[in-house]
């Protein structure tokens, strides 16, 4: 009786510490309420993907993720992390000679231009619609 008790003791709280491990390693906030001044966003270049109807995972209707890049970006307690950005893109239109420019419509409170490393990252003929930031690993 005393071992399955120290069994189960140990299964508690060896769950409850992984799960407490989990949740501190995570970013906090939610992606969509985030400002472009907030560290996941260092070497963003671009309108958000969470203000153009589709999320850091998903491009908005209509477009396909396009390159990426990386930026190691720092948190407020100083930890590192790797982030990944991407831009998603949409073929030109008919009548387009050129890209609009991808801040065009985008909310300011989204509009995010740090370290931006060249204009967008889509292939020749495509356009950038928005860019998607992705926190992939920490250090």
């Amino acid at each position: 009786m005393t071992v399955r008790t120290r069994r189960t003791l140990v299964r508690t709280v060896t769950g409850t510490l992984l799960a407490l491990a989990s949740w501190w390693i995570r970013p906090s906030a939610a992606p969509g309420q985030l400002s472009c001044s907030d560290w996941r966003f260092c070497g963003l270049c671009g309108c958000r993907c969470t203000c153009r109807g589709g999320s850091d995972t998903a491009c908005p209707s209509g477009s396909t993720p396009g390159r990426a890049w990386w930026s190691c970006c720092r948190d407020a307690s100083g930890r590192l992390w790797l982030v990944q950005y991407r831009d998603c893109c949409r073929p030109l239109r008919t009548g387009e000679s050129k890209c609009p420019n991808p801040f065009d419509g985008c909310p300011s409170s989204c509009a995010c231009a740090r370290n931006c490393p060249q204009p967008h990252w889509c292939s020749s003929g495509q356009c950038a619609v928005c860019t998607q930031a992705l926190v992939e690993a920490s250090r």
